[in-house]
């Protein structure tokens, strides 16, 4: 699961005033907020006039508002917001680009995500460095930070609109797990009880165990960080899109990349891949179908 992290040691030198956990909790830590902040926020460690993430050297080098390492933890901020890739129709899930909800969501991700105090990074670790405001990151990165001798904050993925629920979405990197082809085929099902059972049992027993005994209990400062750690919990979310995609091309890091790097709206973003995602749907769905009816056969 991927969370917000907030150098609290800068937040509070920059913005006195507010209390960012009671704007989470009111329902109100959205991409306006988030925009609001890291445009309000600079740190130029050089002190030469302008901003740059690294220096001639390619080490960190001036503080930015929003920085992140990877497109897929950025790209959960899409779907925190209210971005769906799928939605369901009739027995089926299909593409769900040009909604009139998902270009709206889009085009406030664009103002975030092209705005010069938003910077990808390539050093890592924009917390550890102190290079950053904002962050995104997985939240066991937090067992990284145990050292750290400054304050760092926890917060859910920012939500588009205050009438909306916070959103989690469900990804640690390896969404579909599969079984090697040599495996007798009489063993299928065998194993896919066991899989089953063992999905079950991680999401009742594991899950919760690694955030009351490690997140909430070892690693996590104050008393904020850790309600917010019940929600990024109570709010995890999968689509049908986000869960398949893997074998839908990464389709998940698909509109964060889209709005980093300037594809002007969901429309435009379907006009260029909308036919080659709906084909691998559907080619998703034959094998999806196949297997269904062999077991059924059994």
């Amino acid at each position: 699961m991927v969370g917000i992290f907030v150098n609290g040691e800068y937040f509070t030198t920059y913005f006195p005033n507010d209390d960012i956990f009671a704007t989470v909790f009111d329902g109100k830590w959205t991409l306006e907020k988030l925009y609001e902040y890291m445009t309000n926020f600079a740190i130029d460690t050089d002190g030469d006039g302008g901003m740059t993430a690294v220096d001639a050297a390619g080490k960190p080098n001036d503080v930015f508002g929003f920085v992140f390492e990877n497109m897929w933890t950025m790209s959960s901020v899409c779907y925190g917001a209210g971005i769906k890739l799928t939605t369901a129709s009739g027995s089926k899930n299909v593409l769900n680009f040009q909604t009139a909800e998902n270009e709206a969501i889009y085009a406030e991700l664009c103002k975030v995500l092209q705005n010069d105090h938003c910077v990808r990074v390539t050093y890592g670790d924009p917390i550890k460095n102190k290079t950053c405001l904002f962050t995104t990151e997985t939240i066991d990165r937090m067992e990284s930070w145990r050292e750290l001798e400054f304050e760092y904050y926890t917060l859910p993925l920012p939500k588009y609109s205050e009438e909306q629920d916070y959103c989690t979405p469900h990804y640690d990197g390896v969404p579909i797990v599969g079984v090697d082809a040599v495996i007798s085929p009489d063993r299928y099902e065998e194993i896919g009880v066991v899989m089953e059972a063992l999905g079950a049992a991680g999401k009742k027993y594991l899950t919760p165990a690694y955030f009351d005994t490690a997140l909430q209990a070892k690693f996590a400062r104050n008393e904020g960080t850790m309600r917010c750690l019940s929600i990024i919990r109570a709010t995890a979310w999968c689509d049908f899109g986000f869960a398949w995609c893997q074998p839908i091309d990464g389709i998940d890091t698909t509109v964060g990349d889209a709005a980093f790097t300037g594809v002007g709206s969901m429309s435009s973003l379907y006009a260029v891949s909308g036919a080659k995602y709906e084909k691998l749907i559907s080619d998703l769905y034959v094998k999806l179908t196949k297997l269904q009816k062999a077991d059924a056969a059994k």
